[in-house]
């Protein structure tokens, strides 16, 4: 088995822990371990600060700068969505870019689509005319179109691409958890779980703290400042996760809650939507909407007081969790690899 190109460039934010750059890294180790040639690209032009982000010296132990990327027709480019601009920099490598987050482009790459997106149709024209006068207006949507081939984190990135006519070159590559959670799946002692309700403070608060205030009973508790073993542990030790943000891909927090025995309650917004991407009942899913937030704690509630029983409803979605590795590393080889 060859690599199909001299050098593999995977382009990252420096400085910038989060699940996505975790799977950025993943995906040099990936090609590494597998006897091919990749590297970080951190996008900074000040090699002078740059080093390992805290947390993934596991998966790499070298990195360049964006500036030390060789563009020749040998090596290939893998860029996230954040970073249209580099479809157009890099003129001779292949360049692949990679759907990690659809909502982010949307946001800060497509103008009126990410305006309305955000703020609703009439809001979001109102947004965009702000966005013209401060001279804040983007439409990269045409530029990601130049990329040779397109790598998809979700079926809603596939989704997501079809409507804006890109219809070719699409290829799966989506991701997988911290060994950690997978690894200690068959430690968890449901009998010693807690009554405790998770929420990420960060994703779909606004509609989560109706919840969270109309449910005094119940110990909500936020996930925030915590290491990968502390979160671990937290979620080790509750039993239910909710979350009602904007699931811009496969977000890793439900996975990881999962994995860690949690019964998993969501919205369904962005890949949320999919079933192929949170493959859990519909029972579990809510629109974030005033009327249903009664419901959203009778669930709550019995997942609680039911946990044998309505933990079980998650075990193939477990089963799905736990074989994303193997998956993504089969996709990495039909991807950037030559048979033989």
């Amino acid at each position: 088995m060859t690599q199909k190109y001299k050098k593999i460039y995977v382009v990252c934010p420096e400085r910038s822990k989060t699940g996505g750059t975790e799977l950025l890294h993943q995906l040099v180790y990936q090609l590494n371990e597998l006897g091919g040639n990749a590297e970080i690209a951190y996008c900074t032009d000040n090699k002078s600060q740059l080093s390992i982000i805290k947390g993934f010296e596991e998966y790499i132990s070298s990195y360049i700068s964006i500036e030390d990327i060789v563009d020749n027709e040998r090596n290939a480019i893998v860029i996230p969505e954040y970073y249209p601009k580099f479809v157009l920099r890099f003129k001779k490598c292949k360049k692949y870019l990679w759907w990690l987050s659809v909502d982010n482009f949307r946001y800060v790459h497509t103008g009126l689509d990410g305006a309305i997106f955000e703020n609703g149709p009439f809001l979001g024209l109102l947004c965009v005319a702000k966005r013209i006068a401060e001279k804040r207006f983007y439409n990269d949507i045409e530029t990601v179109k130049k990329a040779d081939y397109h790598l998809c984190q979700s079926f809603y990135a596939i989704d997501y691409l079809k409507k804006i006519g890109i219809n070719s070159n699409i290829e799966y590559l989506s991701d997988y958890i911290n060994d950690i959670y997978v690894s200690n799946y068959n430690n968890i002692d449901n009998s010693k779980k807690e009554n405790i309700v998770l929420y990420n403070p960060k994703k779909g608060y606004e509609f989560t703290r109706k919840i969270i205030k109309k449910s005094p009973h119940l110990n909500w508790t936020p996930i925030q400042n915590l290491t990968t073993e502390q979160v671990q542990n937290l979620m080790a030790k509750s039993k239910v996760y909710i979350d009602f943000g904007n699931f811009p891909g496969k977000d890793r927090f439900p996975r990881e809650a999962s994995m860690s025995g949690c019964c998993i309650i969501t919205g369904k917004r962005g890949a949320a939507a999919f079933q192929e991407d949170v493959p859990i009942y519909e029972k579990y899913k809510f629109d974030d909407i005033q009327k249903n937030i009664p419901l959203i704690i009778d669930c709550i509630n019995k997942c609680i007081h039911d946990f044998n029983d309505s933990s079980r409803d998650f075990d193939e979605y477990r089963h799905t969790i736990a074989g994303e590795k193997e998956k993504f590393v089969s996709d990495v080889k039909k991807i950037f690899f030559i048979e033989g």
